[in-house]
Parts: C-alpha cells; structure tokens; sequence
C-alpha cells in the first residue's frame, strides 16, 4: 500500500472511528463503512512513524482498525511545556513526556520532552533535534572570523535531543546534593533558573552520567558538530539570528560592535540571565548564542584539518586518536562577558578539560533517541 493511503487510512480512523473504504479510483472519497460521530479535537494527535529517519516500517499494519488501547496511546493528553503548567504537579506519565514547543520555526515537527528521575520529578526539557547536513565552520569572508573555523566542510548529523536551555543551578544542585559533590559558585547572581556556571568538562560529564544512571536513558555533551548544527538551526549567517545580533536577543557586551551592523546597544548585564529569557532559535533553544559557554564533547583541534583525517563529517565526536588536544575541550556559543563578535555560531575555543572557575562557562546536555 502506498505511504500516503497508508496515512490518510490511519488519519481517518482517528477521525471517524471506522475503517475507511478506498475506491482505486484517483480523487474519489473514501467512504466510511458506516455513519459514525467524529471524535474530539484531543484524539486527532497523532503520531506517524514514518521510515524517512530510521528506515524501519510502521509500528502497526494501518490496513487493520486500531484497537482502543492503540488510540488510546495516539491520543494520551500531552506535558504542557513549563510556561504553561502553571501550577501542575510532576506528571507520572510515559518516559519521554511529550509536548509540542511553541514560539519555533517548525514546530509541527519538533517535539520538548522531560524525562523522569527516580524520583518522580522531571528532568531537564529536550528538544528534538531532525537529521540533516549543513556547512560547519565559518567562511573565508565572514568578518572577524579566526582561523580555527575553517576550512568549512559538510557534516551530516543523525537525530538526537538537546537541552531547551542550559544547564541550571536548580537541576545541577540536585545532583551535587545526592551525590555530596561541592555545589559551585554562583557570584552571588543567584541559582535556581539560572544556567550553572564556574563547573568544568569533568563536571559536565559527572552530571551527565548521574542524569543518566536515574533516567535510564544516555545523556551526554553534545559533539562539536551536533552543536553547531542545533545552535544553527538552519541558517549560514555569523549569528543564528543572521548578519547582526542584538542584546534583546542575545546576552553580551553590547558596549562594542560586530562589523558596523548595529550590534552596539551600549546594554551590558554584566551576569548571566534566567534560562529560557530570552528568545529562541528556529530549533527551540534558548540562550544558544551568549549567557554562558558550553563544554561540548570534543578534544581540541586548532582547525579543521588537524590530526591525519581531519574532522569527521558524520557529527561524531573528533578524539585524541585523530591528533587533538583531549587536555582541553572545545566550548561553545559565547557568555555574557564577550563582545558580539563571540556569539557567532562559527567561533569556537579551547580550555583546560579540569578547569572550574569560570563564570562565563555552563553547559547544555544532549541524549540518544
């Protein structure tokens, strides 16, 4: 049966409750085997899986009607995204919970998800991250550019969840408190919503294997290319937000400029900003670009071309075996304290894996689908 007959069978059991019947005529209606009453606007979320990420066939035949547990399981209320929980408690649903993420570019085919810890309260919010390729590094003629972000080269990225918004003090204290680790420094601007700062490489990948020894699932640092695919979000200019950045977008130093294009705003916040303040890019995440660094993955490698294959093109981590640095990792997507110039989604730097006192530094998690 064709894809497309395939889904339209399925959409209108969903809607009508009746197996449809199809004429192999092209343009007729389908015809329901009987009258029958619509169901609600709830039981028309749906979920198709389709073969184009996994290669795999449908989870159900579709020729057969679903089964009420099977609608049921289409149809189950999603998590509201936090904005809209307003005072909700923790959900005891299915691990991920699901809910569509409003303010996006495609948000028809995006999904948040929060999943569960042992116990019972959420984790931090995912986005769903689709496959594709793009361009990585920073062309020859982007102003400012440094020559550790080149030459570009095209990478292809397989699926994966990153966090909506970094790391913060409220979701990392939890975990030094169960684990009796040192909770680090927040200068006195606070905790809770705010993104976790003054914590090393060691510490993310700490954090992120007690994330996912109480999950279950496999949380880890994004790879460098799984990064500037996400904080890109489809776009090739300097910043995600295209030739210019501005300090209602983004958190920087707006007392100096980027190329004449008006990113001097003469705002400077001079700390970091609550997690989610601030807009997002066409992927769902907020404070990609700004607010603080992020460790990613990767050893560091002073362009793209070191080490004897160069940098993978497949969005997997570049290692010390390919000649890098693994004494320093890569950090990402600038902090409060740059200048404008630091926010492209190009630039990229290397520290010390070890070092914990930076108050510009956070991080941002990814997890395996």
């Amino acid at each position: 049966m064709p894809i497309a007959d395939s889904i339209a069978r399925r959409l209108t059991y969903l809607a009508w409750g009746r197996v449809p019947q199809v004429t192999d005529q092209p343009g007729s209606p389908m015809a329901l085997t009987e009258p029958a009453q619509p169901l609600g606007s709830k039981e028309l979320r749906v979920l198709l899986w389709t073969p184009g990420i996994t290669g795999s066939e449908f989870t159900d035949p579709l020729v057969n009607p679903l089964t009420r547990e099977q609608i049921a399981e289409l149809t189950t209320p999603p998590v509201l995204p936090p904005e809209a929980q307003q005072a909700r408690e923790p959900g005891t649903g299915e691990t991920p919970q699901v809910s569509e993420l409003p303010g996006r570019t495609f948000r028809d085919s995006l999904m948040v998800f929060h999943d569960t810890l042992k116990d019972g309260s959420q984790g931090p919010g995912m986005v769903v991250i689709p496959g594709g390729s793009f361009l990585m590094g920073s062309p020859a003629d982007e102003p400012e550019r440094f020559s550790d972000e080149g030459p570009q080269h095209r990478v292809t990225i397989r699926p994966f969840a990153i966090g909506r918004t970094e790391v913060t003090f409220a979701q990392y204290d939890r975990f030094a408190a169960a684990t009796g680790r040192e909770k680090p420094n927040d200068e006195g601007w606070g905790r809770g919503d705010r993104p976790v700062i003054n914590v090393s490489w060691q510490d993310a990948q700490a954090y992120a294997k007690w994330l996912s020894g109480q999950t279950g699932q496999s949380y880890r640092l994004p790879s460098e290319a799984e990064w500037e695919y996400a904080a890109r979000a489809g776009t090739s200019a300097p910043f995600r937000t295209g030739d210019c950045i501005h300090t209602d977008q983004a958190n920087y130093n707006g007392n100096y400029d980027y190329n004449n294009c008006g990113a001097k705003t003469g705002v400077y916040r001079r700390r970091t900003v609550p997690a989610g303040s601030l807009p997002a890019n066409g992927f769902g995440l907020h404070e990609v670009a700004g607010n603080v660094y992020e460790w990613v993955e990767d050893c560091w490698h002073s362009s793209y071309m070191g080490g004897y294959m160069g940098a993978p093109t497949d969005g997997s981590v570049w290692r010390e075996s390919w000649g890098g640095d693994c004494a320093r990792r890569v950090l990402r997507g600038g902090g409060w304290y740059d200048s404008p110039w630091g926010l492209r989604s190009a630039n990229r730097y290397g520290f010390s894996a070890d070092e914990a006192n930076l108050n510009d530094v956070g991080l941002r998690l990814a997890r395996m689908l």
